[in-house]
């Protein structure tokens, strides 16, 4: 490892002064650089590490006074002492030996002048109240310091630190300067080859860089932490996972699904394709909202778009024989309320009793509503209102009045699937 690789990290290269850089002289008849001399604008000559100056307009008469100075008894015996406890000048010095790299650090920092004459290395001269650098945090310590300052809710403080875990154990770091590239792509790729989809890919991603976004933002080991982000940029789903295209189900696979839906899976997974739902859009609907053979809601991701749909008579018999636990639709097998992740575990469990590819997501029930309906030509404005994106020129009260007027795209949905 050379000297000068070793100093910026250690010694704080950035704490150089600022101003005009000075460089060594090249005699004009040899073309040598002479380390250690500058020559000033005013025609003075000056010494690098002493500061000292003279004139003298004789070039060749002001290099050999300044190598006279260098072989003064006292500067040679000094400069031979300190080059042998330095080992500059030896192959034998080595980023291992700690004790080594260490005594050369403390040199810089009390000599810095002395240094830079003795390496050839100017920079190292301008160094001025220089202090060691403290140990980075270790990796416990920065997620309790983010714990300790960021202004999140629980929940999300979970979610983070469940996946600042998993990029620790996938990756088997114990310090920050362990986080490289590598360690990235091998973090990457062990994610792949989980199967989740590209969306939870994203948000595992997304909480692992927050820890890292916080602590360079703080200034709390913000080289090793900019560095971590750079790497971090590689942490990217693959197109194949993150298709922002329709994945729709294929009839081939609802049919296997609906064969084997009993009881309120069996009205879930009709619900979520006659009404082109996502699971959580589902967990949210009450038993208020259907009447008359339809579902009157507003979208619960906003709050504000307007949904209607008309439900098949299949959809109103599985709903129909359902228990009323309460003003929600689903619960769980406890007396809950059924959430997402609980209504996800459901749909896994269905997907695997029926024989079906992992690649159909819950998801892809919404994706095949909106595709079939669109497909048949349906009315884009009709298309939109069953999924629950915002339309030009739909009233809500006349949506609410006659939702009726989705029938065309719900019917178009039920041929695709039932034939």
């Amino acid at each position: 490892m050379l000297l000068s690789e070793f100093l910026r990290p250690v010694c704080g290269m950035s704490q150089t002064k600022t101003g005009r850089k000075q460089k060594h002289h090249i005699d004009s008849m040899t073309g040598e650089p002479v380390v250690g001399l500058t020559r000033r604008p005013d025609g003075r000559w000056r010494t690098i590490g002493t500061h000292q100056t003279f004139r003298e307009p004789d070039e060749q008469k002001a290099i050999a006074r300044f190598r006279q100075s260098l072989d003064t008894p006292e500067a040679k015996a000094t400069r031979i002492n300190d080059l042998q406890r330095l080992e500059w000048l030896g192959e034998q010095s080595s980023v291992s030996n700690g004790d080594f790299w260490m005594f050369v650090a403390s040199e810089i920092r009390a000599r810095p002048k002395f240094v830079a004459e003795q390496t050839g290395i100017e920079q190292i001269g301008y160094l001025t109240d220089l202090q060691p650098h403290e140990p980075l945090p270790s990796p416990d310590e920065l997620a309790k310091c983010w714990m300790d300052h960021s202004e999140v809710t629980s929940r999300e403080k979970r979610q983070v630190l469940a996946a600042w875990a998993d990029f620790r154990e996938s990756t088997g770091i114990t310090g920050l300067r362990e986080i490289t590239p590598a360690k990235v792509i091998e973090f990457r790729d062990e994610v792949f080859k989980r199967g989740i989809s590209g969306k939870t890919q994203q948000h595992l991603f997304n909480r692992t860089r927050r820890i890292f976004t916080f602590a360079a933002s703080r200034a709390i080991a913000v080289k090793a932490c900019n560095d971590a982000l750079v790497s971090l940029k590689l942490l990217t789903p693959k197109d194949s996972t993150v298709n922002l295209d329709p994945q729709p189900v294929s009839p081939e696979d609802f049919t296997l699904l609906l064969k084997k839906a009993v009881g309120d899976d069996r009205a879930l997974l009709l619900l979520c394709l006659n009404c082109a739902l996502y699971l959580q859009e589902a967990m949210h609907l009450e038993w208020d909202d259907i009447r008359d053979g339809c579902l009157v809601t507003n979208r619960k991701k906003t709050g504000k778009c307007l949904r209607v749909s008309v439900l098949w008579q299949e959809t109103l018999e599985a709903l129909s024989k359902m228990e009323r636990k309460g003003t929600n639709i689903f619960y769980s097998y406890q007396g809950a309320p059924l959430t997402v992740s609980g209504a996800g575990k459901r749909f896994r469990a269905l997907r695997k009793a029926a024989g079906v590819s992992i690649e159909v997501k819950a998801n892809n029930l919404r994706d095949g509503a909106y595709t079939a309906a669109v497909a048949a030509n349906v009315n884009e404005d009709l298309c939109r209102l069953l999924v629950g994106h915002r339309t030009a020129g739909l009233k809500d009260h006349y949506c609410k009045r006659n939702p009726q007027m989705v029938a065309p795209a719900c019917e178009a949905i039920y041929r695709h699937y039932f034939g």
